[in-house]
């Protein structure tokens, strides 16, 4: 389309309206410039010269920032507001352009409030980035635009449409012009690129955009010609038969040649940064640029979000990629690991939960993220100052850190394993790898493995930025494609486990099980190896974390020697334990929605400094227990009192043969076809990190009921073990079994350790007590069946039947046995040996006598 006044898309800045003081001398400084002529911007993408440009020199300081509106309700921020964001500690503040306002009408520029706002933010020690939205934000697009993003379905989106070329160059103008106009002035602090909807590039409507008419006609005039040079080679590869590109449909979601189509908004995302990127640059070679990149992975093929998209162009242009959403854990543990793969820096922005009641725990979880982006931190950035709810209780939070966030160097932790994202359904393979939840699948791996792995996508080794080769072990977390095959062949260890990780990963960090998902922490580590500054953040809105916490100084990559750990805000030593394993264990008291900062230094913790809780609530315990109505034995049951329909796992809590037991749910209960008792271990216990272990477990013996015991092996989470059948004699008995190549690492379901899988899930399982114990490579275990007997009521006087009692050692090594007795007025008769060999059982008899004129109670 032809905007009115507009002939040409080859347009000259001298023919354009200033509104500004002094019009004429200004133009005629802009002249004799020589300002950039932005005729190439408006051309097809095959008529533009290659975005080459070699990586620029630009200034790489982190921004403590926040976003505000372009101005305070039609005036300019004044030099007072922005001295109290310098007094609070940030260092930039970023504007929303509104075009409409900076452009009024096409070829008319109006930036007489902008730059009043560069020299106040520059008074007051502030610089100022403008980010410039193309649509989605207030007065953008221009109100003269009129050529809008179409749908697949016809539905006419906000944006304008991508290949218009006049309204392509005349956005292209519109940044080009306003930074040139601001990097000569005092206050300028680089600017925001973004094209398309907000920063989510082809977003429509939550859908994706790309089948307005221009858009056809690039990809039919010039992607495809480009991709393929002959539509012959087009048919042999998609297996068609037409005859000119012209014919190749704009194939909608679904349909045959999406893929195709997918591939071409793919390349508009690339093709267009860069070419916008190109002209600031020519503009402004010095100065520095940033992208947003906004959306989850699970958008990339409506919004041809593609990370590596950006990552590629910012290691080109040396611009800094800005994570928006950066509380999400899987996202940013994503973003940082492209970022030093391809040399670029970070910067890290918070988004707001809708949910009110969040806004400080969300908070305290986005800020204590920014760690993982080291070395390539740059900066943080607050969405945004504007006395709303999530103003009032987030900037706060933020602002009172930054004096700490400004303080951490270093690097994240990294270890020789990966994990593995297909992303190539967002360049358009459709049987690529599903991207719907693979950011929370990797938020979910780092929250309860705490381990420094590292995040690797297909495109990034498409794009040579790493190679799988490096690392020891990678695990796919949606397919295995030709990359992963091809590190298979090479001798690479490809893992088919999320558990399997902690085999090549060593953990750097181990939360006390009750506080897993309360706590997260992440490390910065000093680059000559001596030292790691250590975040702690409470990522709950209501649930303090009071238990023990374990540091690994080989899991943080530390060197050789003795550590213990400083509370930064003090200096003091905090409570802490050295364990013989090599782990730094402290008592930690967190409350909800808070943040903590150690640091961990070489040497021996003071005197005084050790830790009681540490002992006692499981830190290196050779033996734990679940038991019912209890709690802090170092083991849990889970679910109890959980009533989700469907659910296998299901307890309630009981009271059975005078004790407090746990019940689980039968299948007419649940409407599950199996029930469980699901068990979740005390990671810092010696237990978890055994392989060998011994499990008691103390049931009632309903007649035709039993259970077998599954745990979690490097290959498998449900491990077969024992079965343990039960002697039907209504009355507590206690089994005990052996597990052998045992690997605990919460991978069953709701992050349980081992499980016991229900015999007979039609009646329920009573469970009174679990104990779970180190096998001694050379110790007997004793166990006796039943545990307890019914001898009724007898006359005084009389004696009772003799009742069998078999003790069985289940160890693995003889048991001494010098005598067996029993209580007066019992006795008792045994066929036990002096020596009890592994495995054997040794039965033993017992009757009462009647030394008293009374009758006897049970026993």
């Amino acid at each position: 389309m032809k905007v009115k006044g507009h002939a040409s898309a080859l347009r000259r800045h001298d023919v354009r309206t200033l509104l500004w003081p002094m019009v004429a001398l200004t133009v005629l400084a802009m002249l004799l410039g020589g300002i950039h002529a932005p005729a190439a911007s408006a051309a097809s993408a095959a008529q533009r010269s290659p975005h080459t440009q070699a990586a620029v020199s630009a200034p790489t300081t982190p921004i403590w920032s926040t976003q505000l509106d372009f101005d305070n309700n039609g005036t300019a921020w004044s030099e007072s507001y922005f001295a109290g964001l310098a007094a609070d500690g940030l260092t930039t503040a970023e504007l929303n352009m509104p075009w409409g306002t900076i452009e009024p009408q096409a070829g008319t520029f109006a930036f007489t409030e902008f730059d009043q706002e560069l020299a106040n933010a520059s008074a007051a020690g502030i610089q100022l980035i403008p980010i410039f939205w193309q649509s989605g934000w207030g007065g953008s697009p221009a109100p003269w635009i009129s050529d809008f993003e179409v749908g697949s379905g016809g539905a006419q989106g906000s944006a304008p449409a991508w290949w218009d070329p006049t309204e392509q160059s005349e956005y292209f103008t519109y940044v080009t012009d306003t930074i040139q106009n601001a990097a000569a002035l005092p206050g300028y602090g680089g600017a925001i690129l973004d094209y398309g909807y907000l920063d989510a590039q082809w977003d429509l409507n939550g859908a994706g955009g790309g089948w307005a008419a221009d858009d056809i006609s690039e990809f039919q005039n010039t992607y495809l010609p480009q991709t393929y040079g002959s539509i012959a080679t087009f048919n042999s590869d998609n297996g068609t038969s037409y005859s000119a590109f012209s014919q190749v449909p704009a194939a909608a979601p679904g349909q045959p040649l999406f893929g195709v189509f997918q591939a071409f908004r793919a390349w508009s995302v690339k093709t267009t940064y860069g070419q916008l990127t190109a002209d600031v640059r020519k503009v402004t070679a010095n100065t520095p640029l940033y992208y947003y990149y906004g959306g989850g992975f699970g958008n990339a093929t409506s919004y041809a979000n593609n990370p590596d998209t950006f990552f590629q162009l910012a290691a080109q242009y040396n611009v800094t990629v800005i994570d928006d959403s950066a509380g999400s854990q899987g996202l940013t543990l994503t973003f940082a690991s492209l970022a030093r793969a391809y040399g670029v820096k970070l910067a890290q922005e918070w988004t707001a939960p809708s949910d009110n009641t969040q806004l400080a725990a969300q908070a305290v979880q986005w800020i204590s993220n920014y760690a993982m982006g080291l070395p390539e931190g740059g900066g943080e950035d607050f969405f945004i100052h504007d006395g709303t709810q999530k103003d009032v209780v987030g900037f706060p939070i933020y602002t009172s850190w930054l004096s700490t966030l400004k303080g951490l160097s270093g690097t994240y932790p990294q270890q020789p394993a990966a994990v593995y994202v297909d992303f190539s359904q967002g360049y358009g393979n459709t049987s690529g790898g599903s991207l719907n939840n693979v950011q929370n699948e990797i938020a979910n791996l780092w929250l309860n493995y705490q381990s420094g792995f590292s995040v690797v996508t297909s495109q990034e080794v498409a794009d040579g930025a790493v190679s799988l080769s490096s690392f020891k072990a990678v695990l796919p977390l949606n397919g295995v494609d030709s990359n992963l095959t091809s590190y298979q062949s090479g001798g690479g260890t490809l893992l088919t486990q999320p558990e399997q990780l902690t085999q090549y990963t060593t953990a750097y960090a181990q939360i006390d099980s009750p506080g897993v998902g309360v706590l997260q922490t992440v490390p910065a580590v000093a680059s000559n190896g001596t030292s790691a500054s250590i975040t702690l953040a409470n990522i709950t809105s209501g649930t303090a974390y009071d238990y023990p916490i374990a540091f690994s100084p080989a899991g943080l990559g530390l060197n050789a020697g003795t550590y213990y750990l400083v509370n930064a805000a003090t200096g003091a030593a905090v409570p802490q334990t050295q364990q013989a394993n090599g782990l730094v264990c402290a008592s930690a008291d967190i409350s909800a929605a808070t943040l903590a900062q150690w640091t961990m230094v070489a040497g021996s913790p003071p005197a005084g400094t050790a830790s009681s809780s540490c002992p006692v609530t499981g830190t290196g315990a050779d033996s734990v227990t679940a038991t019912a109505g209890q709690v802090g034995g170092g083991l849990q049951f889970l679910g109890i009192g959980q009533t989700n329909s469907g659910s296998d796992g299901n307890l309630t809590q009981i009271t059975q043969g005078g004790e407090p037991a746990e019940e689980t749910w039968t299948t007419s209960q649940s409407g599950s076809g199996d029930a469980n008792v699901y068990l979740q271990l005390d990671p810092l216990s010696a237990v978890e990190a055994a392989s060998a272990v011994t499990v008691q477990v103390t049931y009632w013996a309903t007649a035709g009921q039993g259970f077998l015991v599954q745990y979690d092996t490097p290959g498998n989470a449900y491990q077969n073990g024992p079965t343990v059948s039960s002697p039907g004699t209504g009355t507590w008995a206690t089994a005990t079994v052996q597990l052998t190549g045992a690997q605990f690492d919460e991978a069953q379901n709701g992050g349980a350790d081992l499980r016991l899988n229900v015999t007979n899930a039609g009646a329920p399982l009573i469970v009174q007590s679990v104990t779970m114990s180190v096998t001694n490579s050379s110790s007997p275990t004793l166990s006796a069946s039943p545990t307890a007997l019914n001898l009724g009521s007898e006359a005084v006087g009389s004696t009772s039947t003799a009742r069998t009692v078999t003790i069985t050692n289940t160890g693995n090594a003889a048991a001494a046995i010098s005598s067996v007795g029993v209580a007066a007025p019992f006795a008792e008769t045994n066929t036990c040996p002096s020596s009890l060999a592994a495995g054997l059982p040794a039965p033993r008899r017992s009757a009462s006598h009647p030394p008293r004129p009374a009758r006897r109670p049970e026993r």
